[in-house]
């Protein structure tokens, strides 16, 4: 409900995604518990909704934030947003539903398409989604062990921000991985912004949603 709905992120006061987090926190528990090694992690942009109500049971954690424009953002969201691009995605995710779970994201993806319209692949909804959710993780680090690396400086001085990460880590990589990992890094990574005369149409939506 929460994270179908687009317009829906932008508050959560209601405490849904909190109550939700407290309904599942044993099995959420046991699983960070068989997760952890001495170095592990996960990446996902969402998982910033969940983590404010669940991060203290993990273990000495570190934060790495990764920023990005939010047009970029927007521009490359609306790209994946393509149908053919999610073929593979649901293929995999809806592996781990029930038929009946299944059922319920298909209904509320397309009552969502219908009555919001395809937001998937409108920047008017995702400059403004990508900018609460940047505004979220900013609030949550602060005060906790973590780091901020901005895309264009990953991408421009691969090297340097590598070794500020395995420093921050207080890894002890292999050439070999140090070299998988800077290989990992690509220019495309950094995707153009939004046309200008759709900035404006989204800065006006903007101000409609405040």
């Amino acid at each position: 409900h929460r994270l179908m709905k687009y317009s829906n992120r932008l508050n959560d006061d209601d405490g849904m995604v909190e109550q939700t987090v407290k309904k599942y926190e044993e099995e959420l528990i046991q699983l960070i518990r068989d997760s952890e090694k001495e170095f592990w992690g996960f990446k996902e942009a969402v998982i910033i909704y969940l983590l404010p109500y669940f991060h203290q049971h993990l273990t000495n954690p570190h934060y790495i934030t990764l920023h990005r424009d939010a047009a970029s953002v927007a521009n490359s969201q609306k790209r994946a947003g393509k149908l053919r691009n999610w073929i593979p995605e649901i293929r995999t995710e809806f592996s781990y539903f029930t038929c009946k779970r299944r059922f319920g994201l298909t209904w509320r993806t397309l009552k969502t398409t219908f009555t919001e319209g395809f937001v998937y692949r409108k920047p008017e909804f995702l400059i403004p989604l990508t900018e609460n959710g940047q505004e979220r993780i900013r609030d949550f680090v602060e005060g906790k062990k973590h780091l901020y690396v901005e895309l264009d400086d990953l991408v421009n001085n691969t090297n340097a921000i590598i070794k500020q990460i395995i420093e921050f880590l207080g890894l002890k990589p292999t050439k070999k991985q140090i070299k998988a990992a800077k290989d990992f890094v690509h220019p495309e990574l950094i995707t153009s912004d939004i046309k200008k005369r759709k900035l404006k149409k989204i800065e006006k939506q903007k101000a409609k949603i405040k």
